[in-house]
């Protein structure tokens, strides 16, 4: 349980801390880029908005049929990006997901 605590206090980062850093993501400790941090800043702003725009679609029935825009906001998922890997002859595509996150730390903790 110490060595748990311990792991959690110096190596990873804390994501309630009072002093302001940037958006990590938890599950892989990475900082989000700034186009995803701006994007999840105002997530909440801009779903408020579109829910204004429906309720007003309804209320006064113009534009009643116009297809729903999108939001199309970047989140820790747009992060992870395939990697290519090229054998010697073939190539292997490498996607980074919880599994192999977990797989490494399991291989550090028993070296």
């Amino acid at each position: 349980m110490k060595s748990i605590v311990e792991l959690l206090e110096s190596n990873w980062i804390n994501p309630f801390a009072n002093e302001p850093s940037d958006l990590v993501c938890i599950s892989t400790g990475a900082a989000a880029p700034p186009d995803v941090c701006s994007d999840l800043l105002k997530a909440q702003k801009r779903g408020e908005e579109a829910d204004k725009l429906q309720a007003e679609r309804l209320e006064t029935g113009s534009a009643f049929y116009d297809p729903i825009e999108k939001l199309k906001l970047k989140t820790f998922a747009d992060m992870k990006k395939d990697t290519v890997v090229k054998g010697t002859n073939k190539e292997i595509v490498l996607k980074a997901d919880n599994r192999a996150f977990g797989h490494v730390l399991l291989i550090a903790q028993k070296s």
